[in-house]
C-alpha cells in the first residue's frame, strides 16, 4: 500500500490547536508556577515567626532590634535570629523575589522605621533610634492583626537589604510601596501583592491596595489589618 502523507490543510490544522493548547496552558502553568513560589514565601516567613518567638524566649519576650553597631558592621533583626534558624540564610529571599542580589539578599523587612518617630505611633521592631522593640505579649491584635515583616526587595540591587547589614532593614511606614522604582519590584501575581507575617504568627497574603490602606491599630501601631469591626 502506498504511504498516505499529511496534506498541507491538516498540517496548518494541527498546529493551529497546538498554538491554540499552548495559549490556554502556559497562563495556567506560569499561575500554577507562581501559586508555589508564593505558597514557598509563605513557608519562609512561617520559620521566620517561629524563629523570632524563640529569640523573644530567651530575650524578655522582646524582638530584636532593628539594627546595632559593632566594630565594624551593623547588626539586622535578621542576623539576630539567625541562630533560630540553623544559620539558613536562605529562608530570608522570597523565590518570586526578581530583583537580582548576592546569595545574602534579603527579601524580607521588619514593621519598624529607620529613624527615631517624630508621632506616637508604637511599632512591634522600634526604630533606629531611641524607641526599643515591642513585647511579643504587647502586641495588639485583639481587634485586628499587626504586621511584624513583609516582603520589601527594594529599588535596585545595590540598594537591597542583606543579612547582616541594615539595608531596608524596616518596612517604613512612610515610604512603603509609595516609590514607583521599588513597586515595581513588588513579587507576587505581577506586582499585585505580597505575603507577610502578623503577630499572630499567622502568614497572610495582601494585595498592594489592602496594604496601603491599612489604617493604623486603635492603640496607634501601624499597619494593623483589622479582622473585626
Amino acid at each position: 500500500p502506498i504511504a498516505r502523507a499529511f496534506t498541507l490543510i491538516e498540517m496548518l490544522t494541527v498546529i493551529a490547536i497546538i498554538a491554540i493548547l499552548a495559549v490556554i496552558l502556559i497562563p495556567a502553568i506560569s499561575a500554577s508556577r507562581e501559586r508555589s513560589r508564593r505558597a514557598f514565601c509563605q513557608n519562609n516567613l512561617k520559620q521566620i515567626g517561629v524563629a523570632l518567638a524563640g529569640y523573644a524566649d530567651h530575650h524578655k519576650d522582646q524582638l530584636p532590634l532593628m539594627k546595632g553597631t559593632g566594630p565594624d558592621t551593623e547588626v539586622s533583626w535578621a542576623t539576630r535570629i539567625l541562630p533560630y534558624l540553623n544559620n539558613n540564610t536562605n529562608v530570608f529571599r522570597c523565590p518570586s523575589d526578581r530583583m537580582p542580589g548576592p546569595g545574602d539578599a534579603r527579601t524580607y523587612a521588619a514593621n519598624g522605621d529607620n529613624a527615631t518617630p517624630v508621632d506616637t505611633l508604637r511599632l512591634p521592631f522600634g526604630d533606629m533610634g531611641t524607641t526599643l522593640p515591642m513585647r511579643m505579649m504587647d502586641l495588639d491584635y485583639n481587634k485586628g492583626d499587626l504586621i511584624l515583616v513583609g516582603e520589601r526587595p527594594g529599588k535596585t540591587s545595590e540598594e537591597r537589604g542583606l543579612v547582616g547589614n541594615d539595608w531596608f532593614v524596616s518596612l517604613d511606614r512612610c515610604t512603603f510601596f509609595s516609590d514607583a522604582a521599588e513597586s515595581v519590584n513588588i513579587p507576587h501575581d505581577q506586582g499585585k501583592g505580597c505575603n507577610f507575617l502578623m503577630a499572630s504568627l499567622a502568614v497572610r497574603y495582601m494585595t498592594t491596595t489592602e496594604v496601603t490602606n491599612v489604617a493604623p491599630g486603635v492603640k496607634g501601631n501601624y499597619f494593623t489589618v483589622y479582622t473585626a469591626p
